[in-house]
């Protein structure tokens, strides 16, 4: 009983510890972008295609990233849909009620 209660914990933790931000993305301009976004303090590069709607996932350990623009910073969390317009970002949020970070 012992082993399977601390395998139940060690499943929990090890699944939260690698979350991640899934959002989809509608590029409205004619080129595509290689954007920085933030999480956990790290830096990371992604690619926004010109012209296209998809989905993209960002590795984290959170459900809440960063993206600078020209704009200024952007927060976006899992599940929020953004507009991608002249290099700036407009952000849909998502009615699930289970974020930490608004």
């Amino acid at each position: 009983m012992k082993k399977l209660l601390l395998s139940a914990v060690i499943a929990a933790i090890s699944v939260s510890a690698y979350a991640s931000v899934t959002i989809h993305y509608d590029n409205k301009d004619a080129n595509g972008y290689f954007m920085k976004v933030k999480i956990d303090g790290v830096y990371k590069e992604i690619k926004i295609e010109s012209g296209k709607s998809a989905y993209i996932t960002i590795q984290g350990n959170n459900s809440a990233c960063v993206f600078e623009t020209r704009c200024g910073e952007v927060e976006v969390n899992t599940g929020d849909n953004i507009t991608v317009e002249n290099r700036c970002i407009s952000v849909y949020k998502s009615l699930q009620q289970n974020y930490r970070n608004w």
